[in-house]
């Protein structure tokens, strides 16, 4: 029972009697005074018995009876005790001690077996009971036989045993031990498994160690397995080598041990579920674990004296530290071991700590210090253990036996590992439920923000256009431009249901009067309560359904999960030397399933890498022979980052068009891009115009299907047309959120590769999305560059949110790209650090600024004639027109920068291409319009910095607009990355540096300091009443 206790698993006091074997007293006189009767019957005449046995049968009934009630009260309350740990086990927030807990559902369906069995044993013996003097039993026989078929029993059987205590065997068997797996004792019939009888026999043996033999290595262990001595009895019959997964540490030496090689490991306590997988599956797909050492049982466990080898003046220090243990009553306590850096064991009881670190070449501790307890550790193991203390060499070593050292030491290193991953396990499982939280209170906000309240009015006119009273004033902006084209407006009825619209016009947005008709002719404008914007909360629900789902260890890949699950916190596993050839990455990103993640600063061909390593899976798969095509998913958070990564791969394997399909609910979003023909609208309707013509002979219930009402399919149509017809289909691209989509039909599809690009834009739902479908994830992406976008919407607290303001700013705002790529370890992770586009003097500045100075450059240092710098900084301080002036809302424009920029760009951008950076956009707007007036818009691009990340140009303008004020949004250190980084050949910023280097240590600050010690950088003063042609443009530009 000790192990229901610690789960808090509950049961009733007679199935805890049961549970323990125990009887009631009651019970035990009654079976006394039945067995003394029927010693008196049997030495009684025959007239006698015959007058004793009438009564003495109607108490042995009654006996059955109660017996047979009392199992049908145990069995519910078995079940509910199994239902409630199994679900704790599977749930995501489980105990720690998660081998206690695996050992008592094992127990528990024993139990189950067991009392089932019982109750149909005395059922079969009330049914049976003797009505003859003659026949006169022993009360022995109430007692179930050991061997009786019961679900989860051991059976030694003999070869071609077809009944077993009158219950018909099925399954095949040879004579040898066998599990029973399932059985009816309606119909007294017993399945049997001597494949289960194996499995089920080691994980009741889980102290006693059996070899096995390495069949190779898995990304988290090696794959073990055993061949027993037992025939399946049929051709094509389960295999009799069983294989078992051995997990290690990545640093754990054994993980190099050679196939063939023998190993002695232990079982673990496998519920039944999983020794059914194990059968059923396909060989080699579910495996079971093993390890190197016992599982700890929670009970109370007096292992051999622990071993502390210490010094002599360390002695007077522990018979003190012996005295407060005693003192404060805590020698009969557990001792509570930890693992800290470095090899260093601590351990606790009472106020004590002992530190101390296993002996080199010696089978004992050596103790480092006596100190005082401190806080409990996060994970810990209690031990029942005696420390025996000696000194080296003194002799009194010989007195100690450190025979179990080994053991202890295999466990303590295997239990506290096991804590360890679920200790990752809930911290992730905890911050996924934060992220659920937190995007349903945002699908709620959208919802209630795009949605306002109204009533019809006038007579019900059914099939007539209706006039509604908006109730909110004034009129949102979204329903005053509801009668653009496509309409995005619904109506909703008191209980959620959705009313489709077919049109809605605004006829006075002050009394907020509107006319809306329905698409069903007969809809009841009266049932109208509320009129909101389609799919406002469409990426707030996914997200949190993303969420969901991995808290719900909805993946298809354990190892996927694992890796992205058991993460250990903090930067302490981030190292410098993650720096590789592209060649090496896609070797090292392809060798096993898992996750793998790629740091691509800007410039270092992360496209490039992505297609290649597409082309290579592509490659090896084929090459293989594998029976089945390979499956892949590309995706990014948007459509300019997934159509650039599909056009290079057709247009270096043009070959693959055949093989690819782009999802996209817009075709816009793909127009004038070779990917219009791969496109899934394009693939259906082609195969559906080759369907619908008339020597296609399609079936006609088909051809109705495929019609649709108004020539388009329904979604649901779509959604099966896409299921088989792209399912040949070997790439998938999509964005993150369009993989949602249910016509796109990618949800339930698992993928052999998934290729995340622009990780680092993405949230953490966003990633997790595709990986639960994936077998391999490769993560390519910057954190340093533009994070997930978080707008002011996202951040605010109309007092309904369920987290507090600053976790919620917290868990937008921090990259889980970032969180993934410190906390994976080396083996997992690389950084591209040659950048190929930047001038070596641009290269420098960007890695020095943004990526302590690891990014290299590629290129040479080369001639150039259009400006006196590769660095210039047009310092604007002292010009008094250099102001900017609110426009649209909250965004900016400054007049003098505008004109500044135009006339640049007018010098320069006459031998190569000119890219002007705008962080506002009202400035981007009057800077693209003075260009078009001056006719130069075939020379130059305006964008911002939330667009511009993925383009690049030889010339780049960074306006920074602001002459004061607060600059942190101008001066985020990822914004001034892309925005710099987009260069070329040279890069301009314009700004007002005084207003820009108020704080210390920003981005312009740091650019002024390298360019000076670098030589690279104009420093450009503009004075007060300077021209912009003589004071700016000619001092920039050369000659």
């Amino acid at each position: 029972m000790i192990h229901l206790a610690l789960a808090g698993i509950s049961m009733g006091a007679m199935a805890v009697q049961w549970w323990l074997g125990d009887k009631t007293e009651e019970q035990r006189r009654e079976l006394l005074k039945l067995e003394r009767e029927r010693e008196d019957i049997l030495a009684a005449d025959a007239q006698r018995r015959r007058t004793l046995l009438g009564p003495w049968m109607a108490q042995v009934r009654l006996l059955i009876a109660a017996e047979i009630e009392m199992r049908e009260q145990i069995e519910p309350e078995l079940r509910a005790a199994l239902k409630q740990a199994s679900a704790l086990a599977a749930h995501h927030l489980r105990p720690v001690g998660e081998n206690a807990l695996r050992r008592t559902i094992m127990e528990l369906e024993h139990a189950v077996g067991i009392v089932e069995a019982e109750r149909a044993h005395l059922e079969w013996f009330r049914y049976s009971l003797p009505t003859g003097v003659e026949d006169l039993f022993s009360l022995e026989r109430l007692q179930m036989p050991t061997d009786y078929p019961a679900r989860g029993a051991l059976l030694q059987l003999e070869a071609g045993t077809k009944v077993h205590r009158g219950y018909v065997l099925r399954g095949n068997h040879c004579g040898e031990l066998v599990a029973v797996h399932d059985v009816d004792h309606h119909s007294r019939t017993a399945s049997v498994c001597p494949l289960r009888g194996e499995l089920l026999r080691l994980a009741r043996n889980g102290t006693t160690a059996f070899e096995v033999t390495v069949e190779g290595r898995m990304r988290d262990g090696l794959r073990v397995s055993i061949t027993p001595s037992l025939d399946t009895g049929v051709e094509g019959g389960p295999p009799t080598r069983i294989e078992f997964r051995l997990p290690l540490e990545r640093s754990d030496p054994r993980g190099n041990t050679s196939p063939g090689a023998p190993l002695s490991v232990f079982s673990r306590p496998w519920v039944w579920a999983e020794i059914d997988r194990a059968v059923c599956a396909r060989p080699g797909t579910e495996l079971l674990d093993v390890g190197f050492s016992p599982t700890v049982r929670r009970e109370a466990k007096e292992w051999s004296p622990i071993p502390l080898a210490c010094r002599t003046e360390q002695l007077l220090e522990l018979q003190e530290a012996w005295d407060r243990i005693e003192k404060s009553g805590a020698l009969s306590r557990p001792w509570r071991v930890s693992m800290q850096d470095q090899g260093v064991f601590v351990f606790q009881v009472g106020e004590v700590a002992l530190r101390m670190r296993c002996k080199e070449g010696a089978d004992c501790f050596q103790l480092l210090a006596v100190d005082d307890a401190g806080p409990r550790p996060p994970t810990s193991v209690r031990i029942h253990a005696e420390v025996g203390v000696f000194v080296p060499g003194s002799g009194a070593e010989q007195e100690l036996t450190p025979g179990l050292f080994q053991e202890f030491m295999d466990m303590l290193a295997e239990e506290l590992a096991n804590q360890r991953i679920n200790l990752m396990d809930r911290h992730t499982a905890l911050h996924l439920r934060k992220m659920q939280v937190l995007f349903e209170d945002l699908r709620d906000m959208a919802e209630r923000d795009a949605r306002v309240e109204v009533f019809a009015t006038g007579r019900r006119r059914a099939g007539k256009a209706a006039r509604c009273i908006v109730l909110q004033r004034p009129l949102p902006a979204w329903l005053l431009e509801a009668d653009a084209e496509p309409l995005r407006v619904e109506g909703v009825d008191a209980v959620g249901q959705k009313m489709p619209l077919r049109a809605l016009k605004v006829f006075d947005d002050a009394l907020g009067l509107v006319e809306i008709s329905f698409h069903d002719a007969n809809a009841d404008a009266h049932a109208l309560r509320y009129l909101a914007v389609v799919g406002a909360s469409y990426t707030q629900e996914i997200m949190a359904r993303s969420a969901g789902s991995a808290l719900e260890k909805r993946f298809v890949s354990p190892t996927v999960r694992a890796d992205l699950f058991h993460l250990e916190e903090g930067p302490a596993n981030t190292t410098r030397s993650h720096a590789n050839t592209p060649s090496t990455i896609i070797d090292t990103a392809l060798a096993d399933e898992g996750v793998f993640a790629v740091w691509g600063p800007p410039g270092t061909g992360k496209t490039t890498l992505v297609v290649a390593l597409l082309r290579r899976f592509l490659t090896d798969w084929e090459s293989s022979g594998k029976p089945l095509p390979a499956r892949v998913l590309v995706v990014a958070p948007t459509h300019v980052a997934v159509n650039e990564v599909m056009q290079r791969l057709l247009k270096e394997a043009p070959g693959l068009a055949e093989r690819i399909v782009r999802y996209v609910a817009q075709a816009s979003r793909i127009e004038g891009t070779s990917l219009v023909n791969c496109s899934q609208d394009r693939l259906i309707e082609s195969w559906r115009a080759s369907a619908l013509a008339p020597a296609s002979g399609v079936h006609p219930g088909w051809r109705a299907l495929i019609e649709g009402d108004d020539g388009t399919l329904a979604r649901g149509v779509r959604e099966a047309l896409s299921r088989w017809i792209l399912a040949g289909r070997e790439v998938h691209a999509v964005t993150s959120m369009g993989m949602s989509r249910a016509d796109f039909a990618l949800l339930d599809k698992e993928f052999d590769l998934v290729v995340f690009d622009e990780a680092g834009k993405a949230f953490a739902p966003e990633i997790l999305l595709p990986a639960m479908r994936a077998h391999r994830l490769v993560l390519v992406g910057d954190h340093k560059q533009l994070p997930p976008t978080v707008t002011e919407e996202m951040l605010g607290d109309d007092g309904t949110n369920r987290l507090d303001p600053q976790e919620v700013e917290a868990l937008l705002r921090d990259s889980y790209f970032h969180h993934l790529f410190q906390s994976l370890p080396d083996s997992h992770k690389a950084m591209l650090a040659v950048q190929h586009r930047m001038h070596p003097k641009i290269g420098a500045a960007v890695s020095e600024l943004f990526y302590e100075g690891r990014l290299k450059s590629s290129r040479q240092d080369t001639d150039w004639a259009l400006t006196r710098q590769r660095l210039t900084i047009v310092d604007c301080s002292d010009v008094p027109e250099y102001r900017h002036r609110f426009v649209q809302g909250k965004s900016l424009e400054n007049e003098f920068e505008r004109r500044v920029a135009v006339e640049l760009v007018a010098a320069l951008a006459t031998d190569g291409a000119c890219l002007v950076i705008c962080p506002y956009q009202a400035q981007r707007v009057a800077v693209e319009h003075e260009i078009r007036r001056r006719c130069l818009e075939h020379r130059v691009q305006t964008t911002t910095v939330d667009a511009v990340q993925g383009g690049e140009a030889d010339i780049v303008l960074l306006l920074m607009t602001r002459s004061g004020g607060n600059t942190n949004f101008l001066l985020d250190e990822n914004r001034m990355n892309v925005a710099l980084s987009r260069a070329r050949e040279c890069a301009i910023v314009i700004g007002h540096v005084r207003a820009l280097t108020v704080r210390e240590a920003n981005p312009i600050s740091r650019l002024l300091i390298h360019g000076k010690g670098a030589c690279s950088l104009l420093h450009l003063r503009v004075p007060a009443e300077g021209s912009i042609q003589e004071d700016i443009v000619r001092q920039v530009v050369c000659g």
